[in-house]
């Protein structure tokens, strides 16, 4: 899918607090850049027939972009601060740079972060369940085993239907 992205170098500077204007070329080059990035992550996992609000999709991108511009230094391992008797330090295991996605931000682009692997059923269209089966209450998964067997295994005998 195209995405039209319209998110720019700028934007992420006012989002972090800055004047767009006081961004030298290799910042704005590097914001230029995770922003591509952004935008390639959403596109390669975005349906092709998918309509995405242009506002949320300028949100998403400036979240992540903004995430990993405000992030550890890539060479940092550590952070410490210390107040009068106090301190605290910050390890990070992986400083690792690079734009991601959460789930909560796929979720506002209509993309489902789960699989769909084992949701499928097994045993075709003519599965019939218990009427006390998970599935029957609006529940995710089957309790009475039919999605496995093609017939209820669990909870009581088959004449029970």
């Amino acid at each position: 899918m195209a995405i039209v992205v319209t998110t720019l170098p700028g934007d992420i500077a006012v989002e972090m607090g800055r004047d767009a204007d006081s961004l030298d070329n290799l910042e704005r080059a590097q914001f230029q850049r995770w922003i591509d990035d952004a935008a390639l992550l959403i596109s390669q996992k975005v349906a092709d027939d998918a309509v995405i609000d242009a506002n949320v999709l300028d949100y998403v991108i400036r979240q992540a972009v903004v995430a990993v511009a405000q992030g550890p230094q890539p060479n940092v391992s550590s952070e410490s601060v210390q107040v009068d008797d106090a301190s605290l330090t910050t390890r990070y295991v992986r400083a690792a740079r690079r734009v991601s996605i959460l789930p909560e931000w796929w979720a506002m682009l209509g993309v489902s972060g789960s699989g769909r692997a084992f949701s499928v059923d097994m045993a075709g269209a003519r599965t019939a369940h218990r009427l006390w089966c998970d599935l029957a209450f609006g529940g995710a998964t089957c309790s009475c085993g039919a999605d496995i067997a093609g017939y209820p295994i669990y909870e009581g005998p088959s004449w029970m239907l």
